[in-house]
C-alpha cells in the first residue's frame, strides 16, 4: 500500500516542486520568439508579398493572428504569478477574446477588417500554444516522476 505521507507522493501532489513547469527564462524566450516572428511578418514579409504580388496561400494575411495568442499567453504568464483561469483555459479565453474582436470587426467599422482567414489563423495560434504548453507540462511531469523514483 502507498503511504500518502511519503516524500515522493507529497512532492508529486504538492505541485511538482522538483522541476517547475516552465521557468521565466523559457517564457521570455517564447515571448521573444513569437513577437519577433510577428514583427518580421508585419514589417517585412507581408509588404514584400503584397508589393511583388506573390501567392503565398494567405500566410501573409493570417501570420500575425497565428503568433498573437502564443505571444500574449507567454507574456501574461511571464509577468503574472498564476493563470487567470488555468493553464489551458487561458488559451481558450484569449482565443475567445480575439475571435470576438474579429467577429465584431465585421459589424463595427473602425475595429479592424474582417477576414475569415484570420479566424483560421487564430485557431492555428491557439493550437500551437496548446501544444507547446501540453508537451512542456508532460515533459516536466515525466522528469519529476523519474527524479522522485531515484530519491
Amino acid at each position: 500500500m502507498i503511504n500518502p505521507q511519503s516524500p515522493t507522493i507529497v512532492s508529486l501532489t504538492v505541485g511538482c516542486n522538483l522541476i517547475p513547469a516552465m521557468k521565466k527564462a523559457e517564457k521570455l524566450l517564447y515571448v521573444i520568439i513569437f513577437y519577433s516572428i510577428g514583427l518580421f511578418l508585419s514589417s517585412f514579409y507581408r509588404p514584400y508579398i503584397y508589393s511583388n504580388e506573390i501567392n503565398d496561400f494567405g500566410i501573409a494575411d493570417i501570420g500575425n493572428n497565428v503568433v498573437f495568442i502564443p505571444g500574449v499567453y507567454f507574456l501574461y504568464n511571464l509577468v503574472s504569478k498564476k493563470p487567470i483561469l488555468g493553464i489551458y483555459k487561458d488559451i481558450a479565453l484569449y482565443t475567445f477574446f480575439l475571435l470576438t474582436v474579429e467577429v465584431l470587426s465585421f459589424y463595427i467599422n473602425g475595429i479592424g477588417t474582417f477576414d475569415p482567414k484570420d479566424i483560421l489563423g487564430i485557431f492555428i495560434g491557439a493550437a500551437i500554444t496548446y501544444l507547446i504548453v501540453r508537451f512542456r507540462t508532460e515533459y516536466s511531469t515525466h522528469l519529476n516522476k523519474n527524479l522522485a523514483r531515484k530519491k
